[in-house]
């Protein structure tokens, strides 16, 4: 026979028969002071500690919020409710498109917005089928996917990109600036707020963006200060592309 002690009960393992004992037996070995493992398990949960204070949610939510310090393809930052979502570079929007195109694009997609390439063949199911005999019937299955109707079918319908929303940056000398002039650039995904805290220097002039999307609505906002506002060297532009 093993025993293990502990300050809340001593338990002994026995040979027992596969067989419930009843609650009555149960309460009667709890009061012996020897009950079986499992009433030993019973008695240790159902005694409060210590270490059952609640958890500081927010503290465990702020240690892990993530944070970027440069234009990573790979590592946008995406705001969304379940249903919409808009994904942003290191500005706080969608401002540089091209550097992420081969990574995460930069996309503002909602679940009912979704596209499809005309088909001038007339594409159909049917003409994917590849014909077996099965139990001496003629059954056929969707699997020729390299035919130009299995690569149509593949691809469509797609969601739908509405639309980038980004910043129109200028130089000094008013040429359009791009990724090289942005510096000193600190990101951070508010895992808590569900905000993107972006703040990066453009000319030599610091610009912060907050980034927000509604909890029910297809809505995103932004709230950004910086001096190019009055020099009118930052503003916002929107482009509409069509469905890719």
């Amino acid at each position: 026979m093993t025993a293990i002690r502990s300050n809340a009960c001593h338990c002994e393992f026995r040979p027992a028969p596969c067989r419930g004992t009843g609650r009555s037996n149960l309460a009667r070995e709890i009061r012996s002071g020897t009950p079986r493992i499992g009433a030993c398990i019973l008695l240790l949960i159902s005694v409060p500690t210590s270490a059952s204070a609640g958890i500081d949610r927010l503290s465990v939510a702020g240690r892990h919020c993530p944070s970027v310090r440069s234009f990573d393809p790979l590592s946008p930052f995406t705001v969304g409710n379940g249903d919409f979502a808009f994904t942003v570079d290191a500005t706080g929007l969608q401002s540089f498109p091209a550097p992420y195109r081969n990574g995460i694009p930069l996309s503002t997609q909602s679940q009912w917005a979704w596209h499809s390439f005309p088909n001038p063949e007339s594409h159909s199911l049917e003409q994917t089928l590849r014909f077996h005999q099965v139990d001496g019937r003629r059954v056929g299955y969707a699997a020729e996917q390299g035919s130009p109707a299995g690569q149509w079918l593949r691809a469509n319908p797609h969601r739908l990109h509405l639309g980038r929303i980004g910043f129109r940056i200028l130089r000094e000398d008013g040429s359009v600036a791009d990724t090289t002039g942005m510096t000193n650039i600190r990101q951070t995904l508010d895992l808590w707020q569900g905000i993107i805290n972006s703040a990066f220097t453009a000319s030599g002039v610091r610009v912060s963006v907050q980034t927000a999307c509604h909890p029910q609505l297809d809505a995103v906002a932004a709230r950004f200060r910086s001096g190019l506002l009055k020099d009118g060297r930052l503003a916002v532009e929107f482009e509409f592309p069509y469905g890719s």
